[in-house]
């Protein structure tokens, strides 16, 4: 019942805005129950790239969020250790990506976006 109070965003003050919290409660209690899903069911799927690009987005827009509060150069030296080594694998991941894309943009003679 505490998600359900979260999710409504201020007070109730007219009776047509009772509908989606009454039904978050219903299903909550159980008594308001889904249709049940018949035939085959399959998850959607997200490419590799596409599931680590989103992360990385996210990631980053947090981390920009929390430095503009706490700016890099505040930092104590062994926090930047610390983002220094768990950053490493994403940096050994671009240097090695940007190698392969420059070496094939070399051969087809295109230049780097």
């Amino acid at each position: 019942m505490v998600g359900v109070y979260k999710k409504i965003p201020e007070p109730i003050t007219d009776i047509s805005q009772i509908w989606p919290v009454w039904k978050q409660v219903s299903l909550a209690l159980g008594t308001l129950t889904l249709p049940e899903r018949t035939g085959e069911q399959s998850a959607s799927t997200i490419s590799p790239i596409t599931a680590l690009s989103h992360s990385l987005n996210h990631s980053f827009a947090l981390f920009e969020k929390w430095t503009k509060a706490e700016p890099l150069d505040t930092w104590s030296e062994s926090r930047l250790e610390a983002i220094v080594v768990d950053t490493k694998q994403i940096h050994d991941l671009h240097e090695q990506a940007l190698s392969l894309l420059l070496k094939q943009r070399a051969a087809s003679n295109t230049k780097l976006v």
